[in-house]
């Protein structure tokens, strides 16, 4: 059954980590760092004939540039789910984006890979038309929806909903969706080659 846990439980040594690479986030963070330092120059050579409207605009980039260079909590938030021997865990809305003026909640979503269905390479909605993404559904509860999924897609190829059976999405890229989906049939593979609960029917 699916389990919540205030941190993130021990995985198991053959595990996934569905995030941002790191080489991407060393090589954004860097970029920013530069972008900082190349405004600041540039604004510092030409401060006396800007306009009050420009450097008050050139201090804010630059101020934004360092920002997203060097605070490395927003990085952390990148992790959208992570898949061991056992099932998956999912962080929940709290993590994956930052709340403003309400109480966090910190906790992780566990559900084993009997709850896991119909891991596959879809399409979803996005600002771009659809893009392709890693989907899977999902057995769980009204409330863990609420709780761990409000800002997680939802694949096109969903037509009709079967009760507590959520189909979620993930078109990040990279890492690569392809690659991703095969991971996590080997890995449901390799739990159900060891006698775990037989996996909810395809939706």
């Amino acid at each position: 059954m699916n389990q919540t846990h205030a941190e993130l439980p021990a995985l198991s040594d053959e595990h996934y980590i569905h995030c941002l690479p790191k080489w991407l986030e060393i090589s954004l963070r860097t970029l920013f760092g530069v972008f900082a330092m190349v405004l600041l120059v540039i604004s510092s050579l030409q401060w006396r004939d800007m306009p009050p409207g420009f450097r008050w605009l050139c201090g804010a980039l630059i101020a934004a540039f360092i920002f997203f260079s060097l605070y490395s909590r927003i990085w952390r938030n990148n992790i959208k789910f992570i898949a061991d021997q056992h099932g998956l865990f999912f962080p929940c809305n709290d993590y994956l984006v930052h709340t403003v003026g309400k109480n966090s909640m910190h906790s992780w979503l566990f559900v084993p890979w009997s709850n896991v269905s119909n891991i596959r390479v879809a399409t979803q909605k996005d600002y771009d038309g659809q893009s392709k993404c890693v989907a899977f559904n999902l057995y769980i509860s009204p409330k863990e929806r609420s709780d761990y999924f409000i800002h997680v897609g939802i694949p096109s190829d969903i037509k009709q909903r079967a009760l507590n059976v959520v189909p979620v999405s993930y078109g990040d890229y990279p890492p690569n969706p392809k690659k991703t989906a095969a991971k996590l049939i080997r890995l449901k593979k390799s739990a159900d080659s060891k006698d775990c609960p037989g996996s909810v029917a395809d939706v």
